[in-house]
């Protein structure tokens, strides 16, 4: 079985894909193998033995690799353990495959002859069953010789993590050398100072590399070992009193943190003691990042300047660079380059427009340019790495490791893990990474504010506190729900606070290829608007999900007016629009032809939009500015009837009456807090999220 259905879902094990009506799915391959062996005893109990044993052969596994392949599977098939409508446990027995197995898609007709019980392995005959094995067969060899020479197998699945370093600081953007002994690596001291260390695999030695704490790109290796390379800037916006340095040198301040300068050092003489780093190519007030050796002499780099990207080349020996390609309109956000494939690969990017691949040849100069569709859910990407000696490319996201191929294919492998990778490296010759892997850990609480009293505030309260990162907290408009976005179940799903029992549950049920990025609350409080994948969702309280379609691609659900009218941004023709999006109808009313942050209409219909840090209201579809609000420098836009609300980006809270032109001091609230995402006026009652920590260590990943 290579293709098969499970109900509405279209199974593809050639790809290991899974795609249903919410989206498509790329599953580790064992994952794929469990669900196999279920479809091919439909309605059967499969033991634990029977599975490992399928599976696992030779290995010495335990029923719980069954019970995560089946968490999975059922998570992707919108499936839990409390329903268990697709999958069955049998608990210390097996499991059972509920649904009928088809060939065809269940829009298509059956086959007369076949009966609607008939399971898919009772239709294949003896003679398709060959056709089938010598077609897959053929289908291996041919794409075992277009991938030429891969040395290394190209699955990514980790089957191993080990740890490299567990100390209180920040460590990530590892590089191996090219013999790989070592890894060199940043380790922070504070919000964006750093030093470059080397640890010695084998024995964990470690050495201090660079004599001076500095702001220091992602350090690459010379093909002999000899430097390293990386990039300085000039100024590290870190201390207390920047706000009073830009305020007094803003133009100077501007220049300062958009200076990044090339430099280098000798990694054997830093070996033995700390040392200054030399300078191989100043800034210029030019941005330049990423450098990546082609030679012992030669560096590949990205340089920034307004609104282009360059690739520039450098030769450290006779001091002089050379650009191999300009983008004009885009900015180069990734690079690297692969001595086998004798290639540079690097990604363009621009607001609202697919992000490119582009692959170059730098002895023909030939180019290669790919888009990379917007389902595949990443809309930016700041580090690749060439996989071993492939032609494939690796990226991360979240706790997945992605490999792209020169077509732009991509497939996603979900790892055992619920921490982040990030910055992942190739060994030169062992099937190993090294990434720094972590979590970015916010929490979510509120305040209260008193009337005519700005500076009398209650104390702040965490009301949702996990180790992972959780935001966007919106409070159900008259009832004792709070829903946010929480990633404490190894994915980013909706989550629901009851502050009646004080308990959270988990609301949604994503599959790892959708990642919600907004919640917004229906008019009539019993159900939550979704924004993914610039996709939108209805989902119940009970849990359950239905998708709505629109005529074109969403970017923003900031307001339901009521009436089956939704205030939302969309994109139409890679340019953003705000409309009002008629969900009996599916069709978009126009308001407004500009970029916003966030818009909302008052109950007297006044509109109103953030735009940067500034408010204007919209009139007959221009812009007006605000004088009341030009003071503001503003981060958030909320109304209550016919007023508005807005925060400053010193988390003051500010009353505006648009008809009195009437502007009130309502509070002050700490600046340690992240962002303030909702709004209750009656209660008095801003919620929340507050930064708590950051980890990020090293760690080795053995790849299956």
């Amino acid at each position: 079985m290579v293709e098969f259905y499970i109900g509405t879902a279209h199974i593809d094990m050639a790809r290991s894909q899974i795609t249903t009506e919410i989206g498509t799915s790329s599953l580790e391959p064992k994952v794929m193998q469990v669900l196999l062996i279920l479809a091919q005893n439909q309605g059967r109990v499969v033991n634990h033995e029977t599975i490992l044993r399928t599976v696992w052969p030779n290995t010495v596994t335990s029923a719980n690799a069954i019970q995560r392949c089946v968490g999975q599977l059922r998570k992707v098939l919108n499936d839990t353990a409390r329903s268990q409508q697709v999958i069955a446990t049998y608990p210390k027995i097996g499991y059972s495959l509920i649904p009928k197995v088809r060939l065809h898609s269940p829009n298509q007709n059956e086959p007369s002859r076949y009966n609607s019980s008939t399971t898919l392995i009772q239709r294949l005959s003896p003679v398709f069953g060959w056709r089938l094995i010598i077609s897959v067969f053929l289908s291996c060899v041919i794409m075992t010789l277009s991938l030429r020479h891969v040395s290394i197998q190209a699955d990514v699945t980790v089957k191993s993590l080990t740890p490299l370093t567990a100390t209180d600081n920040i460590e990530q953007k590892p590089s191996f050398s090219p013999d790989g002994q070592y890894i060199v690596f940043q380790r922070f001291l504070g919000n964006c100072k750093n030093q470059l260390w080397a640890r010695r695999i084998s024995t964990s030695e470690e050495h201090l590399l660079t004599r001076e704490a500095g702001n220091y790109g992602v350090p690459r290796w010379s093909p002999d070992g000899e430097r390293i390379v990386f990039t300085s800037k000039a100024q590290c916006n870190s201390t207390p009193n920047s706000a009073i340095v830009k305020a007094e040198h803003p133009t100077q301040k501007n220049k300062l943190q958009a200076c990044n300068e090339i430099r280098g050092i000798s990694f054997h003489l830093a070996k033995v003691s700390p040392q200054p780093s030399t300078l191989y190519h100043h800034c210029e007030l030019n941005t330049h990042n990423q450098p990546v050796w082609l030679t012992n002499s030669t560096i590949a780099f990205i340089t920034r300047q307004a609104q282009n990207s360059f690739i520039q080349q450098l030769d450290i020996v006779k001091n002089n660079t050379q650009l191999l390609h300009k983008v004009d309109n885009k900015t180069i956000s990734a690079l690297d380059y692969s001595r086998p494939q004798n290639k540079l690969a690097w990604i363009e990017y621009k607001k609202y427009m697919p992000l490119t691949l582009s692959i170059y040849d730098p002895k023909t100069l030939d180019l290669d340019k790919v888009e990379l569709g917007e389902h595949h859910n990443f809309s930016y990407i700041n580090h690749i790495r060439w996989l071993f000696d492939s032609p494939l490319l690796l990226i991360s996201k979240n706790n997945q490791l992605i490999s792209i191929n020169l077509s732009g294919e991509v497939n996603a492998y979900l790892q055992p893990t619920t921490d982040k990778i990030l910055y992942p490296a190739i060994h030169p010759s062992k099937n190993q990474l090294v990434a720094s892997m972590g979590n970015f850990d916010r929490d979510i609480g509120l305040t209260k504010w008193y009337a005519h009293s700005p500076q009398a505030l209650s104390e702040s309260t965490t009301f949702s506190r996990s180790n992972v990162d959780e935001f966007n907290a919106k409070q159900q408009p008259n009832g004792k729900l709070v829903a946010f976005i929480s990633s404490r179940s190894g994915s980013e799903q909706v989550w629901l606070h009851n502050q009646s029992s004080q308990k959270d549950s988990q609301l949604s049920n994503f599959t790892d290829a959708i990642t919600p990025v907004d919640i917004l609350w229906n008019k009539s409080e019993s159900a939550l608007f979704i924004l993914a994948n610039k996709k939108l969702y209805l989902l119940s309280l009970s849990g359950k999900l239905s998708s709505i379609n629109t005529p074109y691609p969403l970017l923003g659900i900031y307001q339901d007016r009521g009436n089956s009218q939704l205030l939302v941004k969309q994109l139409k023709d890679a340019t953003p629009s705000l409309a009002l999006l008629n969900l009996n109808t599916q069709k978009f009313h126009s308001l407004y032809f500009e970029d916003t942050d966030k818009a909302l209409l008052t109950r007297n219909d006044d509109l109103f939009t953030l735009e940067g840090k500034s408010i204007f209201k919209v009139i007959n579809k221009e812009r007006h500015s605000v004088s009341m609000l030009d003071g503001i420098e503003a981060q958030g836009l909320f109304t209550y009837k016919e007023q508005l609300y807005i925060i400053s980006s010193t988390n003051t809270l500010w009353q505006y009456h648009p008809r009195l032109e009437q502007l009130t001091l309502l509070a002050k609230f700490d600046r340690d807090i992240d962002s303030i995402s909702g709004i209750s006026v009656p209660e008095k009652t801003v919620y929340f999220s507050e930064f708590v920590s950051i980890k990020k260590e090293l760690m080795l990943l053995d790849l299956e």
